[in-house]
């Protein structure tokens, strides 16, 4: 294709201007639409191995059901197939496109992967751009897009030309037909991709704008036009400095009919923002998880409305001379607004709060190299010091040094070095250096370096470095170790924090204390009780996550026939809580009772392994505590027998909120006394004569309800 962006606007796309979206007004079309989305890494022996090819079609898939149309049980996922698995899925697609009734049907190919001038690289295997334009265009549907995201992936658009056609969503005509191809590169030209946005230059583009940064008409839909558009620019934009050069997507179209090819519908979206007139700069937006879902440049004077999936997200704008970063949640059914004066804005860059605060001195303040003050002053109000003795209150307009106090100190703007204080030390800008104080050190800006005080630690901004108390340590943003006997709270944390209770509503590292609460936790959670409202691994006695495990079940078993359970913790890792019996039948004359009745208590700890979105394993270690009952006087824990065991199941999530579930356990016995060889679910008659450790397989199966 030619490398100059003009070119499309004299092309027949048949818009009076970028962006401009035209529809005939009427009743909406039933349309189903359908998407084939691959991503493969693997090109084959002579290729470097890819790292964000299936990222990348899980990103575009998600649009297309997100804001494109396409339900959830019309999109075929394949990762890194060979070409015969490739075929298989047009067989499928095509399968499931006869099947339909509807009276217009609708379909979209993706890959992401390697490719050269002749066609697509599947694992070493070659697969023609001839072969895939015919099984495209076999496909009987009424539109048909293809989006290459490849090397020389140009190369598969060769002539361009198209006339006015009906939109991709919505229209009063059903009579367009036709096909429409989009390419991340011309025919002698890399794709590329980044570490810095974990994925390829062109889709990260083209997903952002398909969310909303492309719609540049304002009506709540992105067209094929405006998604090229705004894709092209910002591909180009981000890899004219790369090693490789500039990257150039390309476009094939061959529609017949009038409006415009909608891609994606605003208006679908579960869960909307909007980005202010008054906000400008480089936006970022991340999800819970850390991963960068959107990525553009916001104009002043223009809103810009984005279609997400309801969650948690962190927005930072860049400025040249300021950034903002701010967290906010998305919910089902709303959208929410961001306008500048919602940011918190802070000068310098952003990379500034990963090495601690940084400070510059003042060159219009007098410096003072000695001062001593004995009684309440305002002496320093006007100077820099470098050395201060102070007893009672004293204070600087800046420190770059030492200070040493009796009583409490002030500083108005930053200070470099060290404070010592009886009373407190408080530091109005930022900090570089140390605090140590019997009473209270306070930092309203960022700190960077140690904290230390018998009662408490209070950053207002971030604190690189360590803070230990006896008391209390608290933090805005917190880069490094918080320690104490008392409470440590970090609003967002990349660390650690050890105390008794610890409190970081976005927390990424470990919370070790007998209580841990968070929000979003990425990282360990080692205590006695964990709360959070999502959390990676929560290790301890209790652990209660709101989007966690939660798992009531009952089954049974070849050597306790009655059981219930319950599991409680994250997604992956997890308490569990057992009990069983053998029915409590405690007379072993009565008929039916061979032997005198028992029950146990058991707690471990679990982790699961997903296996898709409805069938999984778990897997747990624990501790059964196995005793006899006896009638009337109940279970006899002097005859206690520890039970350590290891389990495994499958477990399929079928109707609902019920799975059933199957499985095996590995038990070793321990007896504590003589007496309490009865306790164990099995015929133990070689420990008759005395206490002795055995092995012994069971299994199980029962049904699980997870809520």
């Amino acid at each position: 294709m030619t490398r100059r962006l003009p070119s499309i606007a004299a092309m027949a796309l048949g818009l009076a201007g970028p962006g401009v979206a035209v529809a005939a007004e009427g009743p909406a079309i039933a349309v189903e639409r359908y998407a084939m989305v691959v991503g493969s890494n693997d090109g084959g022996p002579d290729r470097v191995q890819l790292r964000y090819a299936h990222s990348d079609a899980q990103a575009m898939g998600q649009v297309l059901v997100d804001l494109g149309g396409v339900a959830p049980q019309h999109r075929i996922e394949l990762t890194d197939p060979d070409r015969a698995a490739l075929e298989r899925a047009f067989t499928l697609m095509r399968q499931r496109l006869e099947a339909s009734d509807a009276p217009r049907t609708e379909v979209v190919f993706y890959y992401s992967g390697h490719s050269d001038e002749e066609g697509l690289l599947l694992g070493g295997e070659h697969y023609s751009y001839k072969d895939l334009r015919e099984d495209v265009s076999e496909l009987p549907a009424e539109v048909r897009i293809g989006i290459l995201d490849s090397c020389s992936s140009g190369a598969m658009v060769r002539g361009k030309g198209s006339v006015r056609r009906a939109p991709f969503l919505v229209d009063a005509s059903n009579e367009v037909k036709g096909y429409a191809y989009l390419t991340s590169s011309s025919a002698d030209e890399a794709a590329q991709e980044a570490d810095r946005i974990e994925g390829s230059f062109f889709t990260h583009s083209l997903v952002t704008g398909l969310r909303g940064a492309a719609d540049m008409s304002r009506d709540g839909r992105v067209t094929f036009n405006e998604a090229y558009q705004y894709a092209f620019h910002a591909t180009l934009r981000g890899t004219e400095r790369t090693s490789y050069g500039p990257q150039h997507p390309g476009y094939d179209i061959q529609m017949a009919g009038s409006g415009d090819l909608v891609l994606t519908d605003l208006r679908t979206t579960t869960a909307g923002l909007t980005l202010a007139e008054n906000l400008r700069g480089r936006t970022s937006i991340r999800d819970a998880e850390g991963r960068l879902v959107i990525e553009l440049e916001k104009a002043e004077g223009d809103p810009v409305e984005l279609g997400l999936a309801p969650g948690d997200y962190t927005l930072i704008v860049r400025q040249q001379d300021r950034f903002a970063e701010e967290s906010f949640s998305l919910h089902s059914g709303g959208t929410t607004a961001l306008a500048a004066e919602d940011l918190g804005w802070n000068r310098g860059e952003l990379a500034r709060a990963r090495g601690g605060a940084k400070i510059t001195p003042d060159p219009t303040l007098p410096e003072s190299w000695f001062r001593m003050t004995f009684v309440p002053s305002r002496g320093g109000d006007e100077v820099s010091d470098h050395l201060v003795l102070n007893w009672l209150v004293g204070n600087s307009a800046e420190l770059q040094g030492f200070e040493a106090s009796l009583g409490a100190y002030h500083v108005a703007g930053d200070a470099a070095g060290a404070m010592a204080s009886i009373g407190g030390n408080f530091v109005a800008g930022d900090l570089a250096g140390a605090q140590a104080a019997v009473g209270v050190n306070q930092v309203s800006g960022d700190a960077a370096w140690f904290q230390a005080a018998v009662a408490a630690n209070v950053v207002g901004g971030r604190m690189n470095g360590f803070q230990g108390s006896t008391a209390f340590n608290y933090a805005r943003q917190l880069d490094g170790v918080q320690f104490s006997q008392g409470v440590n709270v970090a609003q967002e944390m990349d660390g650690t924090q050890l105390g008794l209770v610890n409190v970081g509503m976005k927390a990424k590292g470990a919370q070790l204390g007998l209580v841990n609460i968070g929000g979003e936790v990425k990282g360990v959670q080692l205590g006695l009780i964990n709360v959070a409202e999502r959390s990676d691994a929560p290790i301890g006695l209790l652990s209660f996550v709101k989007e966690g495990r939660h798992s009531l079940s009952v089954s049974a078993a070849s050597d306790v026939p009655y059981n219930a359970e319950l599991k409680l913790g994250g997604t992956r890792l997890y308490n569990v809580f057992a009990a069983g019996s053998d029915g409590f039948c405690a007379d072993p004359d009565k008929a039916g009772c061979s032997q005198a009745s028992k029950m146990y208590i058991h707690y471990g700890l679990g982790g699961k392994l997903t296996q898709g979105e409805r069938a999984w394993f778990d897997l747990d270690l624990g501790v059964a505590s196995y005793m006899p009952v006896q009638e009337l006087v109940g279970p006899r824990w002097d005859r206690t027998t520890l039970v350590p065991r290891a389990r495994i199941s499958f477990e399929l999530l079928l109707f609902g909120h019920l799975a059933p579930y199957i499985g095996a356990a590995f038990n070793v016995q321990v007896p504590l006394s003589e007496l309490a060889v009865a306790a164990v679910p099995i015929d133990m008659n070689q420990c008759l004569e005395g206490p002795c450790s055995m092995f012994w397989p069971s299994g199980f199966a029962g049904v699980a309800v997870e809520f």
